[in-house]
């Protein structure tokens, strides 16, 4: 026994050894210099990252390396609407407030739910990368969390974007007055901000003098982008002149015409109502359009105009048009949605894999530290022989943790696409039910509804694949329901506002209500303190 116990402690100790220096100098180092690229070079920070082991990291180097990785695929101007990576990064520096990339981490966490309208977490991500910027004397991060808060908030808060957005400017002339091209969009921000809050003269004052920033610096697309807005401002308080003025330049300084300076110069000639004008300028946008999006805005101003121009075959051919690119538009965000959930998916096996590696280099660890242990404790005592069950229980646990959070995350994934499913076939039908009411404004036809039974049966078949069983419940528990009351509640279902009612029913806001009211004793919850909405959509 003692000859044994020789040979398994050097054994032991040397492990413990390789354990503890897993993290090989020469991959940490590569992760430095790569973030040291960031700001001056992030592609060649995306190669020198690539080049990296990451089986060898602890949990605080690969937490480091999957930031440093995101921010330089965000610089490069890559497609980062995938949290794989940065949500590893996000667990570990929730729990670590006072590392020095904690506010960083916060404020790329904020800048990926915006991307993918959770609007609340946000929020939430980016005040807190504020307040941890501004401890920590950071001002390039708390001016970032500003500015994306500012835009994120300027149509629910304008108020509070306000604030944000002077904050915003204040910061970067503290920390870089020289990039005129940041200062230039922050006064667009804030000429933005008062629009909302309709202020045109304000709004107009920050927008010149983005403007006259943007002219000194020479850029030609800093100069078509501000063009761009000074047009938008005054277009908002009705000055088209002016407006169509600063179009046309816009559209003759930007090198690379995009759709959105063609589809403004538009909105001028039709707000100025020569229409001619307007649709020649469409027309041509659409050689320019790159995008199904671009092409189905141009298509429905089209139709818009030809319907001014009292209609003709040309009108239906680009009504027919834009409802091609519509679709387009919802197919392609499909197969995104498919494309995200499978590069998640593939993302998720790696780091399992890699998880699974250090979990067999651990778990052979800990067996020589067992033997290590049970040879210890045969050699002096046997009284300590419970230490190894709790051991073995403390390992359970975690792996049951870890069993339990792949899990829940699984279901927060399918919770959050049947969302957006929901909320684009919402939209879908908003437009379909807005093109059928210029149809029948056209055609001078009033209907009750505006969707056909064909329509309807599409809503319903769409609505039992998002959520099977709704529609059978909802008419078990209450056969008294109509079919035109079944019909409402599935656009209550669908999440429909009554606003968007407004598009279904003719009989205004006010009978939308009375409706909602007259439900309650069909649904058997009248004078109780459950809204109709809130009892449709708490089914199933």
């Amino acid at each position: 026994m003692k000859h044994l116990y020789k040979h398994i402690l050097p054994l032991f100790i040397l492990c413990a050894f390789f354990f503890g220096c897993s993290t090989r100098p020469n991959e940490l180092k590569r992760v430095l210099y790569a973030y040291s690229l960031l700001n001056s070079n992030p592609d060649s920070s995306l190669v020198v990252l690539s080049q990296c082991n990451r089986s060898t990291f602890s949990e605080q180097h690969l937490a480091y390396y999957n930031l440093v990785y995101y921010m330089a695929q965000d610089k490069s101007g890559l497609d980062v609407n995938s949290d794989s990576l940065l949500r590893l990064s996000y667990n570990y520096y929730t729990l670590h407030a006072d590392d020095s990339l904690y506010a960083k981490c916060f404020y790329y966490m904020g800048k990926y739910y915006s991307l993918v309208d959770s609007a609340k977490l946000a929020k939430d991500c980016f005040l807190t990368a504020i307040d941890s910027s501004e401890k920590q004397g950071d001002l390039y991060t708390q001016y970032l969390s500003s500015e994306k808060l500012s835009r994120l908030l300027r149509i629910s808060n304008p108020d509070e974007a306000l604030l944000l957005a002077r904050n915003a400017y204040r910061l970067l002339c503290q920390y870089d007055s020289t990039k005129l091209s940041n200062k230039v969009y922050l006064l667009i921000n804030i000429g933005n901000c008062h629009n909302q809050l309709h202020n045109p003269d304000s709004s107009k004052v920050y927008m010149k003098q983005a403007l006259k920033e943007a002219l000194s610096s020479k850029n030609d697309q800093l100069i078509g982008d501000a063009y761009h807005s000074v047009s938008s401002s005054f277009l908002r308080d009705n000055q088209v002149d002016s407006a169509l003025s600063y179009a046309h330049k816009a559209l003759e300084t930007v090198p690379r015409k995009p759709s959105s300076l063609y589809s403004l110069l538009s909105e001028c000639y039709m707000a100025a109502n020569l229409l001619d004008s307007a649709k020649s300028v469409l027309v041509e946008s659409l050689g320019h359009a790159a995008t199904s999006k671009d092409k189905y805005v141009a298509f429905v101003k089209l139709a818009e105009i030809g319907l001014e121009q009292n209609g003709d075959s040309e009108t239906k051919h680009y009504v027919d048009s834009s409802l091609v690119y519509l679709r387009q538009l919802y197919l392609t965000s499909e197969k995104e949605n498919v494309e995200y959930m499978k590069d998640k998916v593939a993302l998720n096996r790696k780091e399992e894999l890699l998880m699974e590696k250090q979990w067999v280099f651990g778990i052979a660890l800990t067996a020589l530290l067992i033997i290590f242990i049970l040879l210890t404790l045969l050699f002096y005592t046997q009284r300590r022989m419970s230490r190894k069950q709790i051991l073995l229980e403390q390992e359970r646990n975690k792996i049951e943790k870890l069993k339990h959070d792949v899990e829940q995350e699984k279901i927060n994934l399918i919770i959050e696409s049947r969302e957006r499913q929901i909320e684009l076939y919402k939209k879908l039908i908003l437009s379909r039910v807005d093109f059928s009411n210029k149809i029948n404004e056209l055609k001078d036809k009033k209907t009750a509804e505006t969707l056909s039974n064909t329509d309807w049966l599409e809503i319903e078949t769409y609505l039992n694949e998002l959520v099977p069983g709704f529609l059978p419940t909802l008419r078990e528990r209450h056969p008294d329901l109509k079919e035109k009351d079944i019909r409402f509640c599935m656009l209550l279902k669908l999440g429909l506002n009554n606003n968007d009612l407004l598009r279904f029913y003719e009989r205004g806001l006010q009978a939308i209500k009375q409706r909602l009211l007259n439900l309650k004793p069909t649904l058997g919850i009248e004078g109780k303190s459950i809204s109709t909405r809130e009892y449709i959509c708490n089914i199933l």
